[in-house]
C-alpha cells in the first residue's frame, strides 16, 4: 500500500515533474540528451520526465518547431534548450487555461496545436494540413512545413 506521494513516485520510478522548479535546463539536458529514441516518446516517458502526455507532447514539439520523429540525442544544445523552455511555457499555459476541464483546449493561447489536433486539422502558424501518423504506438500530429515531418 502506498502511503504518500513520495512512495508512489519511488514505486513507479517516475522522473521529475516537468514543472518542478528543481528541474532546470541542465537537469533536463542530463535526463534526455543521450536517449536514442524519438523526441515525442522521450517527452512522454514518465520515468524520464513525468507529467507529459500524448496531446501535450505534440503541442510542445510544434511550438518548439521540432519534428516528433527526430532522435533526442540528435538535437543540438540550442534545440534542447528551446524544447525545455517551450515545455514549461506550454504546460503553464495549459494550467492557466484549466487543463483537465472539458473546454480547456478552446482556452489555450492562440497558436496552440491542441484545437487542431484532429483529422483535417490545420497548422495554426502556416495553415498547412497537419500530418497524422503513428509514432511509438501513439498518434502524432505535426506540421510538415513548420516541423519538417
Amino acid at each position: 500500500m502506498i502511503k504518500d506521494a513520495a512512495d508512489f513516485i519511488a514505486q513507479e520510478k517516475l522522473g521529475p515533474d516537468a514543472l518542478d522548479p528543481k528541474l532546470d535546463f541542465q537537469a533536463f539536458k542530463t535526463a534526455v540528451a543521450s536517449v536514442k529514441r524519438n523526441a515525442k516518446s522521450v517527452l512522454m516517458d514518465q520515468q524520464i520526465i513525468a507529467g507529459i502526455g500524448n496531446n501535450f507532447s505534440d503541442d510542445i514539439l510544434f511550438q518548439a518547431r521540432i519534428n516528433p520523429s527526430v532522435r533526442m540525442d540528435e538535437l543540438s544544445a540550442s534545440a534542447l534548450e528551446r524544447l525545455f523552455l517551450t515545455m514549461r511555457k506550454v504546460l503553464e499555459a495549459a494550467i492557466v487555461s484549466g487543463a483537465g476541464s472539458e473546454e480547456f483546449v478552446t482556452r489555450m493561447p492562440k497558436g496552440s496545436l491542441l484545437p487542431e489536433r484532429k483529422k483535417g486539422g490545420r497548422c495554426p502558424r502556416c495553415g498547412s494540413l497537419l500530418k497524422m501518423f503513428k509514432l511509438g504506438g501513439r498518434t502524432a500530429y505535426c506540421c510538415p512545413n513548420c516541423q519538417n515531418c
